[in-house]
């Protein structure tokens, strides 16, 4: 296989993989400084002392192995306990170690010997976007691997085939040099004539196995380049939708909080859905489209079918002042097909930013 070939298909690779880390890593920040709680390092041996956790869910990470976490309730009895044998890296749901998500109060960590381990304590906001992130980053991983194991296997495979072939043109060029040598000695006067046709002999059949070599060549390298390609496509279409979760659920979450903020709204084509904004005093909508990835526009100026209760058919971009409406009810009308489902950018915020002439 070229080695520009493979060199570019890993590049690819490479370059989706940190552009999703990155879109992820950026949504978590912004989570993060909203519901974080007391992230501490802790202490552990075989006489830990309780952990007071005070979110549904907890983040531990400890480096030593066979470790155990028990889990007690407020009066630090202990109501259920897990058991590790290598490092941990988990989002505990605390709720599975007791009746309710409520029930847990502390943990205590051990360790067969004195080390350290990270505790912090979650919310649900945040801690569905840690578990997103490790499903994406693990299914990456895997794919990655797999590939890798792909292109390992078809380079051996065109090695045996070239090994194979050689030690065939080998075996033959032997028996052949035998066989000429022999007739040389009992008829010296055939000589040319019979080397000269032995030659042309062994000419022929190299010329076969290497265009044979060739053509397996072309084959595997064909099939690989095809098997990058593949999972690039594969990988992208995974991250594309992680991503356009992700978003989505962040401008709720933060319509829900009453936090100014630019997002986008996802509704059903003729369908009327209704959106929270007494918190907010003014909005913007903005391009309307049906591809949240790559924006393919239905309408990008001037009025459009996208119908706010109040306001009417709405403008692109015109600030509507809404501090008397506690919900906004939208209803969108592209063409006449109820299956499709529309996305629009907006802006919720309080202070005006449009200018006042004199």
């Amino acid at each position: 296989m070229p080695k520009e070939t493979k060199d570019s298909a890993i590049e690819q690779i490479d370059s989706t993989v940190n552009e999703v880390v990155s879109n992820v890593e950026n949504a978590k920040n912004v989570a993060m400084s909203l519901f974080h709680h007391n992230e501490q390092t802790v202490k552990t041996s075989n006489a830990t002392l309780p952990i007071e956790v005070n979110a549904p869910y907890v983040r531990v990470k400890a480096s030593s192995s066979n470790a155990r976490i028990e889990f007690q309730n407020e009066y630090q009895q202990t109501i259920n306990k897990e058991f590790y044998s290598g490092s941990i890296d988990e989002i505990i749901d605390l709720s599975k170690y007791g009746t309710t998500e409520y029930d847990v109060k502390y943990i205590r960590i051990f360790t067969n010997n004195a080390s350290t381990a990270e505790v912090i304590c979650l919310e649900s906001a945040i801690a569905e976007i840690y578990i997103i992130e490790q499903e994406h980053l693990k299914y990456v991983v895997n794919k990655i691997a797999e590939f890798d194991q792909k292109r390992v296997d078809s380079i051996a495979e065109i090695n045996n085939a070239t090994t194979e072939s050689k030690n065939s043109i080998d075996s033959l060029t032997i028996s052949s040099q035998k066989e000429i040598s022999s007739l040389t000695e009992a008829k010296s006067s055939d000589i040319a004539t019979l080397t000269t046709a032995k030659m042309e002999d062994i000419a022929s059949v190299t010329n076969a196995k290497l265009e044979d070599i060739n053509n397996k060549a072309t084959s595997q390298i064909s099939a690989i380049n095809n098997t990058a390609l593949s999972q690039i496509n594969a990988i992208n279409k995974t991250s594309q939708g992680k991503f356009e979760n992700m978003t989505i659920k962040y401008s709720d979450m933060c319509r829900t909080l009453g936090i100014e903020h630019e997002g986008i709204l996802c509704l059903g084509n003729l369908r009327q859905v209704s959106i929270n904004v007494a918190s907010f005093k003014y909005i913007k909508l903005g391009k309307m489209y049906t591809v949240p990835t790559d924006k393919k526009l239905i309408s990008n100026q001037g009025s459009y079918l996208f119908n706010v209760d109040n306001f009417g058919y709405i403008t692109i971009d015109e600030e509507y002042d809404i501090s008397s409406e506690k919900e906004l009810y939208c209803y969108s009308e592209y063409y006449h097909d109820h299956t499709i489902t529309i996305y629009v950018d907006y802006k919720l915020y309080n202070e005006s930013e449009e200018t006042t002439e004199e």
